[in-house]
């Protein structure tokens, strides 16, 4: 089993539902084979690790389920867009208020 980096985000079941549909909804496609059958991975914060993004940006991996395709891409998405509440609410809020102050 591969270690998973800190600083990305497991996401629930309902969370990874919620990326599916914003790829339906915006007709994404591999752009190596034109599927459109994907698995989510870990998303990754980048409100604070990069200026010109919103506070509340992420980067949510997917790859590919094609079997003789499996290229690896990237959906950018607001964190209400695909995160569920509850135990995750406000992520970005929490990190942004500890963020060291340059």
């Amino acid at each position: 089993n591969a270690m998973v980096r800190p600083e990305l985000i497991s996401l629930a079941p309902v969370d990874r539902d919620r990326v599916l549909e914003h790829i339906s909804a915006q007709g994404g496609q591999c752009e190596a084979c034109g599927a459109t059958d994907f698995e989510v991975g870990h998303a990754l914060y980048l409100g604070f690790l990069f200026l010109d993004e919103d506070d509340d940006a992420y980067l949510v991996a997917l790859t590919c389920r094609t079997s003789d395709c499996g290229r690896r891409t990237a959906i950018r998405l607001c964190e209400k867009d695909f995160l569920s509440r509850g135990e995750t609410g406000a992520r970005a809020a929490t990190w942004m208020a500890s963020a060291p102050r340059s």
